[in-house]
């Protein structure tokens, strides 16, 4: 009989997840806060100031549910354990937030008496109502709140008569962004808590600075598109809709107006919140609804269910990626990106004859998120839950073989996914070709190719975008930048002979140009003359540096 966990696993392998076990999820997430404010009360017992002790007693599992109680709880259990770190706020006043949940019911439930509060550099924060400024910048101290809404610090009298106005710019309310269908629980737009901004607790850094607070336009802007998103969702996309309901509270902006591609991130311990760019209308802020919900959902599933053996190591290729990832990286990324592939499968339908590019979005992620599987499913870190949860994956992704799209976007697909293992192999893997060297000049048989290792460390970001990409672009009716080289224009353009010699000439060569070569060199000769550089393009291009031969006639002599 299978345990719950297995259960659990199964299910939301399927990429959705039943409302029981979503329910589940949230669950496992408060009690997870629960043991960590515990953590905290007891590392925290001898700081004066905070509050943190008396406002303990009236934290509720709800209160401890609101996404950036999990970051604020990290950062001080973090702060605590590195008292040396360098930090501008107080201990005490960090440890405030606590007050600033209490505080925040008290007032919403206009009950009598008042309650202390910290202010920190210069601000109170009442999670779900809003923020309260009572001094500049710099400033620290207490503050005492009425259940009439009045906050006095020393000579400093705020009275919030309407904690929706926005007519005082000392008191900001927290904007509402909507409500979700299922669930009719309020989505905040977040451009104002304090503990919104740290992305990653653990290293305190910022993955996009947050804007300033939006204009009253700019964040109508977002709410039509947030209205327009949820209708697109609850129309066509049910099975993540559900889950977005489930999870999502807050959304917190990275931009105020759109950018290009758009951006976004999710903290692993804000379970939530979803960190995003501005939305260019609603069908992208569906599908980054879609995309960060996923890795919510896995970060969430991975407190509850094992999935891998313990390590650090990152070696393992993800398509979408140009470094080596951990298992549990990889495992977010396939997660998410089936939920991207599904949406530009729906999508498809919904374009009609005009959805070129939905066509060529689903034939991209397609073949790059099978690619993946391929790779998380032969992993000898994946326990038997984890195994259980690829093979779901694997089979929720199943129908897709029967979706047709035109045969010229299929091979795009491929021909971009192959080209960008080359780069990728080339960019992070490395070999000793003494002995192929030798062989080489004595004019002996290449025999068996010599093992390569992933080289850890950083990888620096590549110059221009893969020749595979700007080609699957193109058909999708984007055309190539004015800095697109011009190897990669000619390959662009169908004629591979001008774009190998123009390759061949890269000084210096690049993981993209010897991406851009072999796929070249398999335009114009037999695939199995060339394989050296598909399976193998680590050694051909470390030879090639060792040698400086000619790269075609070592190709194929690596290939035989």
């Amino acid at each position: 009989m299978e345990t719950r966990a297995g259960t659990l696993v199964r299910d939301l392998g399927t990429g959705f997840g039943t409302p029981g076990n979503l329910a589940l999820l949230a669950a496992g997430q408060r009690q997870k806060r629960q043991v960590l404010l515990r953590m905290l009360l007891s590392d925290a017992a001898g700081v004066e100031g905070s509050g943190l002790a008396e406002a303990a007693p009236h934290i509720t599992g709800e209160m401890l549910d609101y996404p950036n109680v999990g970051v604020w709880l990290v950062r001080c259990i973090r702060r605590i354990a590195h008292p040396d770190s360098r930090e501008d706020v107080p201990l005490w006043a960090d440890l405030g937030y606590l007050g600033w949940l209490r505080a925040a019911a008290f007032v919403t439930a206009r009950q009598a008496g008042s309650v202390e509060v910290v202010v920190r550099d210069g601000v109170v924060m009442l999670p779900g109502l809003g923020l309260a400024r009572l001094g500049p910048p710099g400033t620290y101290g207490h503050a005492t709140l009425t259940g009439s809404f009045e906050f006095t610090m020393g000579d400093t009298r705020l009275v919030v008569r309407d904690a929706g106005g926005e007519g005082d710019e000392r008191w900001l309310p927290l904007r509402k962004l909507g409500s979700t269908y299922s669930t009719l629980r309020t989505v905040h737009l977040d451009d104002l808590d304090p503990f919104r901004d740290f992305s990653d607790p653990y290293t305190e850094a910022q993955l996009t600075a947050p804007p300033p607070r939006l204009t009253a336009a700019q964040a109508a802007q977002w709410s039509r598109a947030f209205a327009g998103a949820l209708e697109i969702l609850r129309r066509q996309h049910e099975g993540y809709s559900t889950g977005i309901d489930e999870v999502l509270r807050t959304v917190v902006p990275l931009t105020a107006e759109p950018v290009a591609n758009g951006v976004s991130n999710t903290s692993l311990h804000a379970y939530g919140g979803v960190n995003m760019s501005a939305a260019g209308g609603p069908q992208q802020f569906a599908l980054t609804l879609i995309h960060e919900c996923q890795h919510a959902k896995l970060t969430a599933l991975s407190d509850q269910a094992e999935l891998q053996k313990p390590s650090t190591v990152r070696d393992l290729y993800a398509p979408w990626r140009d470094d080596p990832r951990p298992l549990t990286g990889l495992l977010q990324g396939i997660y998410a990106h089936i939920g991207v592939t599904d949406f530009w499968r729906v999508y498809r339908r919904e374009a009609g004859p005009k959805s070129t590019m939905a066509d060529v979005e689903f034939a991209r992620w397609r073949t790059q998120v099978r690619q993946a599987l391929l790779v998380a499913a032969a992993s000898p870190l994946l326990t038997e839950a984890g195994t259980a949860f690829v093979e779901a994956m694997g089979a929720a992704i199943r129908h897709w073989s029967h979706e047709t799209v035109p045969a010229r976007l299929e091979t795009l697909a491929r021909e971009s996914s192959a080209g960008h293992l080359v780069a990728w192999r080339i960019r992070n893997m490395t070999v000793n070709v003494d002995d192929l060297r030798d062989r080489w000049t004595r004019g002996l048989d290449a025999g068996d190719l010599p093992e390569a290792r992933v080289v850890p460390g950083d990888v620096p970001l590549r110059s221009r975008l893969p020749v595979g990409y700007v080609k699957m672009n193109r058909a999708a009716g984007v055309e190539p930048g004015p800095d697109t080289p011009p190897a990669d224009l000619a390959y662009t353009d169908g004629d591979y002979e001008r774009a190998l010699a123009l390759y061949q000439a890269e000084t210096p060569d690049t993981p993209e140009s010897w991406a851009g070569l072999a796929l070249c060199l398999r335009q114009l000769s037999d695939e199995q003359s060339v394989s050296a550089l598909f399976q193998r393009p680590e050694v051909v291009a470390a030879l090639w540096r060792a040698t400086r031969a000619d790269v075609v006639q070592l190709t194929m002599w690596l290939s035989s």
